[in-house]
């Protein structure tokens, strides 16, 4: 979205969160798409025409739809944003029995609902419908819970009022914590096979922390590029966990920096003070967590309660095992979080003054 300005010679230079927001409102539309061909719908190709305003165009029971697709990072103000969504709409529609959808990434209140149907006849599909339709499919709900910027664990999951027709799948699917470990346990250490690491990583923190974490913006690069960042993650609104409450309150932290580290040995020193340059208090990024193959060396873990004794920087290594453990620990249906309290209560009770 922003790239069409550059492309027209402004020189536009947009702050790193915004990118990050244009990005996400991008994958969750794309997300919006997958969801709709899972849910029943044949949908045709991605409106392009400059007069069409809506995303997607869908057929079920011989039937069409058109598919509005929308995605707010605050839910402030939504009834205005939506009747405006609804008269751009209803503008440029042709006058058929189409059904016209609008479908939010946030929470939209009942009487709003019923005021957009009945006035402008539009059906009004939000966070706690999308939801409900992905509650089946593992993958699908956890990319839904990554991308929201707030915490979704206390929606009441509400049937939409559209037509679904879920296909059954054709063959059983291993869980993704199975999937991920085998995944982990098969790729090769080594700089060769970093961006595969990395990606690997990625995955499997979103599917252990999304309903804590958002933003997921990688390769993030301070003002003056003398660091990057792997991977930087924000701690959700609203959400309730003992690990990431803790460390909001406790080490002044909004955003959590993720450095991945795909090495044949374990990591060292050298890794945490690199890392230690990372967080900045007034930045409210004060914790930064490390994923290694093997883990960390005894002078590294040094380091790591040197940054925090001397600077209150909050610093966690994470090795194979664990990231495999915190996965056992989410297929049986626990929270991986807790072990990031048992890892955060060990270091600080054996920390020395």
């Amino acid at each position: 979205k922003y790239k069409k300005y550059e492309s027209r010679g402004f020189n536009v230079k947009l702050n790193n969160k915004y990118k990050a927001r244009v990005m996400s409102a991008f994958e969750f539309k794309q997300m919006v798409g997958d969801i709709l061909r899972y849910i029943g719908y044949e949908l045709q190709t991605e409106t392009v025409n400059k007069e069409q305003v809506y995303d997607y165009e869908g057929f079920i029971s011989n039937k069409k739809y058109i598919f509005e697709v929308k995605y707010y990072s605050s839910n402030v103000g939504i009834r205005s944003k939506l009747i405006d969504a609804c008269k751009k709409i209803l503008s440029v529609k042709k006058n058929d029995n189409t059904e016209t959808v609008i479908i939010i990434g946030n929470i939209v209140e009942p009487d709003v609902r019923d005021e957009i149907l009945k006035i402008w006849g539009i059906n009004i599909l939000d966070i706690s419908n999308i939801l409900y339709l992905v509650q089946e499919d593992e993958e699908l709900d956890n990319k839904v819970r990554s991308l929201m910027e707030y915490a979704v664990q206390d929606i009441v999951l509400t049937e939409p009022g559209i037509p679904v027709e879920i296909q059954p799948k054709i063959k059983a699917v291993a869980s993704m914590a199975k999937q991920y470990s085998s995944e982990l346990t098969l790729l090769k250490s080594g700089k060769k096979y970093f961006s595969e690491y990395e990606k690997l990583c990625t995955e499997i923190l979103k599917y252990l922390f999304s309903d804590y974490l958002s933003l997921w913006n990688k390769q993030l690069k301070s003002n003056d590029d003398l660091y990057r960042f792997d991977l930087c993650c924000k701690v959700k609104y609203g959400e309730v966990e003992e690990f990431f409450d803790s460390i909001r309150n406790f080490f002044n932290t909004e955003y959590i920096i993720f450095e991945f580290k795909n090495y044949d040995s374990p990591i060292t020193q050298k890794e945490i003070y690199t890392t230690e340059k990372y967080l900045y208090a007034k930045a409210l990024r004060g914790a930064a967590i490390i994923l290694s193959r093997k883990g960390i060396d005894n002078n590294g873990m040094k380091a790591i309660k040197g940054s925090l004794r001397e600077d209150g920087k909050l610093i966690i290594s994470l090795s194979d095992l664990d990231l495999l453990y915190m996965l056992d620990l989410k297929s049986k249906g626990e929270s991986a979080a807790d072990y990031l309290t048992e890892k955060l209560d060990t270091l600080l009770l054996e920390l020395e003054k």
